[in-house]
């Protein structure tokens, strides 16, 4: 799985430590671990992208496409009013109370 805004590493610690809280004492499967990864990694995307315009996006598109550097990508997405961190501490928080409280997160 390939994440986008947020490391692979940052991702399973945020799962491990929630399913922690969950249920102390009772690790969860790297299975279930890669499935909330998963689910969060896409909701993360998902929040980011959907306050693109069409052009926006098609902008962004040619960006990966051809200068895809992580600078470039952090200047593009500042230069479109995008608070990258706020949205993914926004979408983190807003999974992990649906995790622990029992959701289909």
């Amino acid at each position: 799985m390939e994440n986008t805004f947020i490391g692979q590493a940052e991702l399973n610690q945020f799962i491990d430590k929630l399913a922690e809280q969950k249920a102390p004492g009772q690790p969860i499967t790297s299975e279930e671990r890669d499935h909330a990864a998963q689910v969060l990694d896409e909701r993360i995307t998902n929040a980011i992208l959907g306050d693109l315009t069409v052009t926006q996006l098609q902008e962004l598109d040619a960006v990966l496409r051809y200068n895809g550097s992580e600078s470039t990508i952090e200047n593009f997405f500042n230069n479109a009013g995008i608070n990258v961190k706020q949205k993914v501490a926004d979408t983190m928080k807003t999974f992990s109370m649906e995790f622990l409280g029992g959701g289909n997160a």
